[in-house]
């Protein structure tokens, strides 16, 4: 399954945008694929609730998957959010439109590796390895340090099957 993150700020993925992704998306998964679109940037840093709202409507009203030949007309994105509220329904961000998606839509590809049985992603901690192995194959278990001190044998430790 992918996800997209339509994310007028930036197109980096913090960390800790990484674990909220992984504890709404990740349960019973151990890999998150997350596809982050070009987008309308805001110029600001105080206009993300408006293009959040503006780019969650047209997701789920066209399956709008990024791309910056919409443009949403920012003098009246506020006023429109203000409308929709106060009418209890949500219509169309005022925007332009320049020509149609484009084939070759410019996407970031994040894989979030997600190891450990707690569901939290890989990298908001140290890792260990479970020690164990089966003939010559050692085990490929993973999970957090501080999940795995419970069952620790000195500095190593061991997954369930080969404790």
């Amino acid at each position: 399954m992918e996800t997209y993150l339509l994310d007028s700020l930036s197109l980096n993925l913090t960390t800790s945008l990484e674990y909220q992704l992984t504890q709404i998306y990740g349960k019973d998964k151990k890999k998150l694929i997350i596809r982050i679109p070009d987008v309308q940037k805001q110029q600001n840093s105080i206009d993300c609730g408006l293009f959040a709202n503006a780019n969650a409507v047209e997701f789920c009203q066209t399956g709008f998957k990024g791309g910056t030949h919409i443009t949403y007309e920012h003098k009246y994105m506020r006023e429109h959010l203000i409308h929709c509220l106060e009418n209890g329904k949500f219509t169309h961000f005022p925007k332009n439109y320049f020509g149609k998606t484009p084939k070759n839509l410019k996407t970031k590809t994040h894989i979030i590796l997600i190891n450990c049985d707690c569901g939290k992603p890989d990298t908001i901690e140290d890792m260990v390895g479970c020690e164990g192995k089966t003939g010559r194959k050692m085990c490929d278990v993973w999970t957090h340090r501080s999940c795995a001190k419970k069952n620790m044998r000195g500095n190593r430790w061991f997954c369930e099957v080969h404790r």
